[in-house]
């Protein structure tokens, strides 16, 4: 996602604090491990927004292509969720965390932080593309007027009759304020092969209504959407399907 040559910074770089908004909106900035931008109002336009301030226990200096094991080690997905104030029936799509250490100098002189920060994207599936916001991400996934922006939900190719749509082609995952037809509930169950439609309905239901009590959006339906995930395991992924859910 975030690849390229690493250039050094050599300045010192401002011990950051959750709830800073930046505006990250050039490829190159994200080249680097190391980030000096000035921190912009959360009111005014940014792409990157600190949701914590973490620490790496480590000797050497991190390589770019280690970032992703530098948000692993620093940064837990849990925070996120709890910044946003997600509930466990909201299944995010396109939140990115990119974490951001001292300068090579700061770490030579035993500066150890991480900044986290959360930056969200147009496209899963494309090009690394930041989203600009002009409010702070925090508590959005609880305000119903915002929190489309943050999940996951799927668009039909056609009217589809079966509640297991287990042909890859007849959805696509898109952010729910896009039109779609099915909300992802966040409750992915493994699979040994393709359930049947009764099956999905009753695995699933529970999950739904629990989504359907968050009193955010409305639902008619329950049904799953049945993936092969890169790991190679089949899931079935339970979804909302209502009327208040097709835009």
């Amino acid at each position: 996602m975030l690849a390229g040559c690493a250039p050094t910074l050599d300045t010192a770089v401002a011990q950051p604090a959750a709830g800073e908004c930046r505006l990250l909106d050039r490829p190159e900035q994200f080249r680097s491990l190391s980030d000096g931008t000035a921190t912009v109002a959360c009111d005014q336009e940014h792409t990157a927004e600190t949701y914590l301030v973490g620490e790496l226990d480590r000797d050497a200096y991190p390589v770019l292509g280690e970032r992703e094991a530098v948000a692993a080690e620093a940064c837990p997905p849990r925070v996120v969720r709890g910044y946003l104030e997600a509930h466990g029936r909201q299944a995010l799509y396109g939140v990115w965390t990119v974490p951001w250490l001292p300068s090579e100098q700061q770490w030579a002189e035993g500066e150890r932080w991480v900044r986290c920060d959360l930056v969200t994207v147009v496209d899963e599936a494309a090009a690394f593309d930041p989203l600009v916001h002009t409010a702070s991400l925090r508590g959005a996934a609880a305000d119903a007027a915002r929190a489309d922006a943050l999940t996951r939900c799927y668009a039909a190719a056609g009217e589809i009759a079966d509640p297991v749509l287990s042909d890859p082609d007849e959805t696509v995952d898109v952010r729910c304020d896009e039109p779609h037809e099915y909300r992802d509930v966040n409750h992915w169950l493994r699979q040994e092969t393709e359930p049947s439609g009764g099956t999905a309905i009753r695995d699933c239901a529970e999950s739904v209504q629990e989504w359907i009590g968050l009193g955010l959006r409305g639902s008619a339906g329950v049904a799953g959407v049945l993936r092969e995930e890169a790991n190679g395991n089949l899931t079935l992924r339970c979804v909302s399907v209502g009327a208040d859910d097709a835009d």
